[in-house]
């Protein structure tokens, strides 16, 4: 489970993953279940994925949420989407 709390929601709106609005969106909401529906609701909707998604992983990176990271790069456990994800990570470096 994504933490939707503390640093996330702020990472991903200085790296305009989020809107302000959207942040406060994800903060406003009672239960984490809810906070991480919000915020993958507004991420993937974001209209270039190509962007948002190796931002979203850097700031799961930055907020110590690698096993996330290790989730999305591995898709769900296959290797074989790893490269993809990794090359996505080293060019939002």
């Amino acid at each position: 489970m994504i933490d939707p709390e503390f640093l996330l929601p702020a990472e991903l709106a200085s790296y305009d993953v989020l809107t302000d609005e959207e942040r406060q969106k994800v903060k406003s909401k009672n239960t984490y279940q809810e906070k991480n529906d919000k915020l993958l609701k507004f991420v993937i909707q974001k209209s270039d994925a190509t962007l948002v998604v190796p931002q979203f992983i850097k700031c799961l990176q930055n907020t110590d949420q690698d096993h996330v990271c290790n989730f999305i790069c591995c898709n769900g456990g296959k290797q074989t989407f790893y490269l993809v994800c990794f090359m996505s990570i080293v060019s939002c470096m």
